[in-house]
Order: C-alpha cells, then sequence, then structure tokens
C-alpha cells in the first residue's frame, strides 16, 4: 500500500491535535484496557494514549515511519491492516483513525479490526461540510490535493462519510457518531506548503489549478478552515 505522507505544517499539527485530543477524550471514557492503533504512523495517538495512563500499541505499513516512531520511544511495528499479528479478542479496543481513506480495501481492515478487538473498534475520518461557509473552499482544495496524490501514484481515496462508516460496523452492536469542527483559519503559506508537497514537482492541471485558486482566495481572507473529524465508536459488548 502507498499511501500519502502527512504535511506537518505549524497550524495543521495544531488543529490536528485538538482533533486527536477529542478522539483520545472519548476513547478513554470508554475505559479501554488497552489499545491497538492501525495506521499510527509515527505513533502520535498511542502516545497520547500513554499519556492518559492508557496500555497502547500501534502497528504501521510505512517501514519509514516505524523506525521514526522507534526514535521516539514509541511502541510501534511494522504490519498489515487487512492481517494483523494478533489472536482473535487480542486487544480491548482496535482504532483506526485517519486511515481508511488510505486503503483500497477499508472494509477489509474494519473486519480484521473486528476480529482483534473485545470491546470495540472506533474509527475516524476527516470530514467537511460545504454548508459551513470556512469548509465550502477546503472541499475544493481537499479535491485538488488528493488528485495530485493520485497523479504521483499514491492511493488516495475519497473521506469515507458518516453513513459508509457506520456501513462497514455490525448492526448488532452499539454505535455513536460525534463530529469535531474547529474552523482553524488556515494561512496561506500554510496551503502553498500543502500544494507543493502533494504536487511533487508534477505539473497542476488545470481543475487543481481552479480549486486551490479558490482556497488561497479564502486563506488570504482568512475564511479557509482545515477538515474536522467524524468519529466512530462501536461497542461490542
Amino acid at each position: 500500500m502507498t499511501r500519502a505522507s502527512t504535511q506537518r505544517t505549524p497550524v495543521l499539527d495544531s488543529h490536528r491535535a485538538v482533533l486527536r485530543s477529542s478522539f483520545v477524550d472519548w476513547l478513554v471514557d470508554m475505559e479501554p484496557a488497552d489499545v491497538v492503533d492501525v495506521g499510527t504512523g509515527q505513533g502520535d495517538l498511542v502516545a497520547s494514549l500513554q499519556e492518559r495512563g492508557v496500555r497502547a500499541f500501534g502497528f504501521e505499513s510505512s517501514v519509514e515511519r516505524v523506525e521514526r516512531a522507534k526514535g521516539l520511544e514509541r511502541p510501534v511495528e511494522h504490519g498489515n491492516a487487512e492481517a494483523l499479528d494478533m489472536p482473535d479478542n487480542g486487544a480491548s479496543w482496535v482504532t483506526l483513525r485517519h486511515v481508511l481513506h488510505h486503503l483500497k480495501r477499508p472494509e477489509f481492515a474494519v473486519r480484521e479490526a473486528l476480529r482483534v478487538a473485545r470491546d470495540g473498534v472506533m474509527l475516524a475520518e476527516p470530514i467537511t461540510r460545504t454548508a459551513l461557509p470556512m469548509h465550502a473552499p477546503a472541499v475544493r482544495m481537499d479535491d485538488a490535493l488528493r488528485a495530485l496524490d493520485r497523479a504521483r501514484g499514491v492511493h488516495h481515496d475519497e473521506d469515507l462519510s458518516p453513513a459508509r462508516l457506520v456501513a462497514l460496523l455490525p448492526p448488532s452492536a452499539r454505535i455513536d457518531v460525534r463530529m469535531i469542527a474547529p474552523m482553524t483559519r488556515l494561512p496561506p503559506a500554510e496551503v502553498l506548503t500543502l500544494i507543493e508537497h502533494s504536487a511533487g514537482g508534477l505539473p497542476i492541471q488545470r481543475p487543481e489549478q481552479e480549486g486551490l485558486a479558490i482556497a488561497l482566495e479564502a486563506a488570504e481572507a482568512g475564511w479557509l478552515a482545515p477538515a474536522g473529524s467524524v468519529m466512530v465508536a462501536c461497542r461490542l459488548r
């Protein structure tokens, strides 16, 4: 699996930290005995859980990110979301946060998470709403950035909707959905950094140029917010 690398910028890092904190707060409220985070990257979520006194471990498909996590002394190992090296019911909770849109077969990853989890599975995906004025240009920006990633051969699908996330889970489970959408103002300089990162030196085609121009204009006016997060908790018992 090849997936887009996460571009780190100051405002985006702060925004993502708020989203991650909301996810962790909700998960900790459910008193997990331990958590396995799938697609953990460099282990930021694992570290946040450990800071809250929760035993946590991560799997990541990128060797580079696993090495980065180990350099930060975080318990992260190389793994495949569709075939986790864990027994049935081997963890209290399994999480897949902002991962599924990077997978060609997200339903297989959720099925595997359900196999491993005893108590529950928690999912999250980025979400933008055109009804929110600061999100309307962000939708155009996100569409364009995904297209740029794909042009470089990176697998980057549309974000999974709340309805699709729920549909991946067993109907017999207790399922709750929450959304957080902080209206963080994304500055033009960070938008340019995102564009440069996703383009990777390739020319930008007209449809993407138009969407990115709209996003830049909104950012210059202080009217562009990054995607929020939709979170789905599936309690299995």
